[in-house]
């Protein structure tokens, strides 16, 4: 898993994160792009799989917008 700094998100509310392996659970969670497309890690690993690479969607309460399906 690649390196995060997650202490600017300490205090802020976590996300909905969608699993690929069909788990829903509440994260904070990171996107980066590069030319091969996106990857999203989340903070905590998740409960079905385990996995801090898998997520396939994150839903924010606090913002109009969500990232994936």
């Amino acid at each position: 898993m690649e390196k995060i700094d997650w202490t600017p998100f300490d205090g802020d509310p976590e996300e909905l994160c969608t699993c690929r392996c069909g788990a829903q659970f509440r994260s904070h969670a990171k996107a980066f792009y590069d030319r091969g497309g996106r990857a999203v890690y989340s903070r905590k690993p998740c409960p079905g799989c385990g996995r801090h690479d898998n997520i396939s969607g994150i839903h924010a309460d606090w913002e109009r917008f969500s990232l994936g399906g």
